[in-house]
């Protein structure tokens, strides 16, 4: 029996948009859209939202800078 995991079509579509974004589709992009999709959830509003703002400090070399991207759709 294969493990067939449950992805649900908004994180899809994000990871879609981020990979196009990005340029290629690697892990560290989609572990930091599935985390911003939880932090979105979490703090009850979604993307788009004008009053949400990120900051991010990080060194920009490979695959830090991917955090970047992530982070963006």
């Amino acid at each position: 029996m294969r493990f067939q995991p449950k992805i649900n079509s908004e994180l899809m579509k994000t990871i879609k948009t981020a990979e196009d974004l990005h340029g290629h589709l690697g892990p560290f992009l989609v572990m930091v859209v599935r985390m911003w999709l939880l932090r979105l959830k979490k703090l009850k509003t979604k993307k788009g939202d004008e009053k949400l703002s990120v900051t991010a400090s990080l060194k920009y070399s490979t695959p830090i800078s991917c955090v970047l991207d992530g982070i963006q759709p």
